[in-house]
């Protein structure tokens, strides 16, 4: 883990260019603490060990492919579970093909998470 990594959302938001679906404060007052970042798809999947609610959570098509085989009641559900840990931002990549589910943005509100979109592949990000 790298020391004292502190970057504002909105510096990270220059770097990669991302479209900002939601955010509760002004983007320079959100800081990311740690580099890494989560793919939630085992949090998602109902495993809640190991979380990390510091690193920013990453979208890919895996995790959206696995919420959209759920029905809206357990998609709802598994999603109001990662927003309700409050991370930094939850980021959908590959956004020409993945739109954010409309309860995502209910759910952003709902916690105070910021909701962003990124052309690039879960990889690059």
């Amino acid at each position: 883990m790298m020391a004292n990594f502190n970057v504002s959302l909105k510096k990270l938001i220059e770097r990669v260019s991302m479209e900002v679906v939601y955010t509760p404060q002004d983007l320079d007052t959100i800081c990311v603490e740690i580099a890494e970042v989560n793919r939630p798809g085992l949090f998602l999947a109902g495993y809640y060990d190991y979380f990390d609610k510091l690193r920013l959570q990453i979208m890919g098509l895996a995790e959206m492919n696995f919420l959209s085989g759920l029905s809206p009641e357990k998609r709802y559900e598994a999603l109001d579970q990662l927003f309700r840990q409050q991370p930094p931002a939850v980021i959908v990549g590959r956004s020409e093909e993945l739109e954010p589910f409309p309860e995502m943005q209910e759910l952003a509100k709902k916690h105070g998470v910021a909701l962003l979109r990124s052309n690039e592949t879960t990889c690059t990000l």
